[in-house]
């Protein structure tokens, strides 16, 4: 069930971003705040497409490997060690929604930067369960402590 969880939780952090970015700038547009004869907004529209993009891949990656981490070597490594792997694995994914928010942050963008923080949030929220799995016992082939 966490697979599905998380490739849910993941595509709709996504789909709400670029849909508030879309919404946001369509509004803007309406409302004169980009220059009706210049083509400057098409550059961050693209931007944020292919960054959208290359996200979305590198989260449906992140999906399978705290299995990997926690199933297949979870005896062969130590406990810190997988630990490390599973925040390093998405730090990424962390940098880039914190450079967009912070590329967005303007007068007329601030909801823009609010949905990728929205996006961080679920993010830490997956790097906490995996770190809490990577801590319990079951995860660790020990028998539970009675």
């Amino acid at each position: 069930m966490r697979l599905k969880e998380r490739l849910a939780s993941f595509a709709l952090a996504l789909i709400g971003v670029n849909l508030t970015t879309y919404i946001v700038i369509r509004i803007n547009y309406s409302n004169g705040v980009y220059p009706p004869e210049a083509d400057s907004i098409i550059i961050p529209i693209f931007t944020a497409g292919a960054g959208s993009i290359i996200t979305a891949l590198y989260l449906l990656a992140l999906i399978f490997i705290p299995k990997l981490l926690i199933e297949n070597i979870r005896n062969r490594i130590p406990k810190g060690v997988g630990i490390s792997l599973a925040v390093l694995a998405h730090l990424p994914v962390f940098l880039i929604g914190i450079i967009t928010a912070l590329y967005w942050w303007g007068p007329a963008h601030y909801v823009i930067s609010f949905s990728y923080v929205g996006g961080m949030a679920v993010l830490a929220y997956w790097i906490k369960t995996d770190i809490k799995q990577l801590l319990s016992n079951h995860s660790l082939g020990r028998p539970a402590a009675r």
